[in-house]
């Protein structure tokens, strides 16, 4: 379903946040490698495991700029996993699950 070795940086605007089970979807308004920009959808884990692992409650906040690292999906489609996320505020979360090559 993902790029297994590939990763890819997005920096964008959030529009919405899905905080719910059995994954999170962040999605942003982002340009991609050919200079368009577009709609991404972008899964991270369970609500509770990016809490444990640190992801701060309540963000981000749709209009929020972020920066995310993803493994992007095999289809070549505008969307990923989400490996990283640099918050508006200048934190970082490191999301350590989804799959055993990180």
């Amino acid at each position: 379903m993902y790029e297994p070795t590939e990763r890819i940086t997005l920096v964008g605007t959030v529009s919405q946040l899905q905080w719910n089970n059995p994954h999170v979807f962040l999605y942003i308004t982002a340009e991609d490698e050919n200079g368009e920009i577009g709609n991404w959808t972008l899964e991270g884990g369970a609500p509770a495991v990016l809490l444990r692992q640190g992801w701060p409650s309540g963000s981000p906040q749709p209009g929020d700029a972020v920066t995310v690292t993803i493994r992007p999906l095999l289809a070549g489609t505008r969307g990923g996993l989400i490996r990283t996320v640099t918050f508006a505020d200048g934190s970082t979360f490191t999301y350590e699950g989804g799959g055993a090559e990180g």
